[in-house]
């Protein structure tokens, strides 16, 4: 399996340190860049040092266009948050990768204190932008995201289409954050969960939910807030669509030589269900017709014979088999 790429396209990376070609002898032999020199076109490697999925949403939802993207996208984010944390950082992955997909495929957005297709109830007010969201996208004006600090306070978003996300920020703990109620079209459903989703220390990551199989129809979205405290937090409401997107590649958490290295407590096992998690959200997105592939590098490297002296990193030659893991999931196209 493959996803279309159009030749000289270019390529945007969402990542850490492995991706900004880490340990090798030249930026231009990491991986990201390899596979550039296949795609054609300008890189844009959005990675940082050290950072994992918070980092990762806060970077798409920053850069990521609102509309079409004919750039492939690779992201490549758990790694740093499952060698932190282990298992605590597994339940932060669905939330985070939907948030990127649905930002990857922004069809549609609207911020809760948008003028078109947004109704309040009861008490809102503007949240800083100290947690960032996508409402604080370049392009759009005026827009942010809100709380609600009375009971019975709701907002509503109308929409047409079989599919819908809600962003919030997933939470260590239920202090200043509360899980969402939800109901489409007046039925209840599940509730978004956000309270003890984020790796510890994180405190507040950005998230989505997405809903799908509503029909192709109009419909309404409404999150209700059932107390005063602690707060509902809503970034916003996006209807993502295919539209003129290029793929998106999701890149496995990669098996390293050496998890302990630095003090770390995560483990390959722990890689191991993080993968799973990456490759379930993968499958629910292609599943609805979204160009999405998960590459499993690990086919492809070796921590033994492939990391560098810190065993994290990759040499040359490793960067070079990770590149080939993304190089077999694009078929270019004219």
């Amino acid at each position: 399996m493959a996803v279309n790429v159009s030749a000289g396209s270019g390529v945007i990376a969402l990542g850490n340190s492995i991706t900004l070609s880490g340990n090798a002898a030249d930026a231009n032999n990491g991986y990201v860049y390899r596979l550039g020199g296949h795609v054609k076109g300008p890189v844009t490697n959005l990675a940082i040092s050290g950072q994992g999925l918070k980092s990762a949403v806060s970077q798409a939802y920053a850069n990521l266009p609102y509309g079409n993207r004919p750039q492939l996208l690779t992201i490549d984010a758990p790694l740093n948050d499952i060698r932190r944390s282990g298992e605590s950082a597994l339940p932060s992955i669905k939330p985070a990768l939907t948030a990127i997909l649905a930002a990857a495929f922004s069809g549609q957005w609207r911020s809760p204190n948008s003028p078109n297709d947004i109704t309040r109830t009861g008490s809102w007010s503007a949240l800083g932008n100290s947690y960032g969201g996508r409402s604080f996208f370049s392009g759009f004006s005026g827009l942010c995201p809100m709380y609600a600090s009375a009971a019975g306070a709701a907002v509503s978003f109308w929409f047409t289409g079989p599919i819908v996300c809600v962003h919030a920020y997933i939470a260590e703990a239920a202090t200043t954050f509360k899980n969402l109620d939800i109901e489409i079209d007046g039925v209840p459903r599940d509730d978004f969960t956000v309270v003890g989703k984020v790796r510890p220390g994180d405190i507040a990551t950005g998230a989505a939910m997405l809903f799908s199989g509503l029909g192709a129809g109009p419909h309404v979205i409404k999150v209700i807030s059932q107390s005063a405290s602690p707060y509902t937090i809503i970034d916003g409401f996006s209807v993502p669509a295919v539209g003129a997107n290029a793929g998106v590649i999701v890149g496995a958490v990669p098996n390293i030589r050496d998890w302990s290295a630095g003090g770390m407590i995560g483990t390959i096992d722990d890689a191991a269900a993080a993968n799973e998690i990456q490759k379930s959200v993968v499958c629910e997105w292609s599943a609805l017709g979204f160009p999405v592939i998960f590459a499993d590098v690990n086919k492809y490297i070796s921590g033994i014979r492939d990391n560098g002296p810190d065993g994290i990193h990759y040499s040359d030659t490793g960067h070079g088999n990770y590149a080939i893991a993304y190089i077999d999931a694009v078929r270019l196209v004219p």
